[in-house]
């Protein structure tokens, strides 16, 4: 049975609550490293990975950097 739960937490920029929702299975893959989090999480967008890698949502990201985090360059 394939089981998802919801990481959420504060982004480290703004402060405010994001959240994810992720796998069983692949998010213990990722947390043993196992696999990276483009091929565990391949359906999250890359704004979601980076969240779960960096905690900067993607609100956060656009403070940060003034420019958005896209899905262009994903290979999904």
């Amino acid at each position: 049975m394939i089981t998802n739960f919801a990481i959420c937490r504060p982004c480290v920029i703004t402060g405010k609550p994001y959240t994810v929702f992720v796998r069983s299975e692949d998010w213990n893959d990722w947390q043993d490293r196992k696999k990276l989090a483009q091929e565990a999480f391949p359906y999250l967008s890359s704004a979601d990975r980076e969240f779960l890698i960096s905690s900067i949502s993607p609100e956060g990201w656009d403070q940060v950097f003034l420019e958005p985090l896209d899905d262009a360059s994903d290979e999904s």
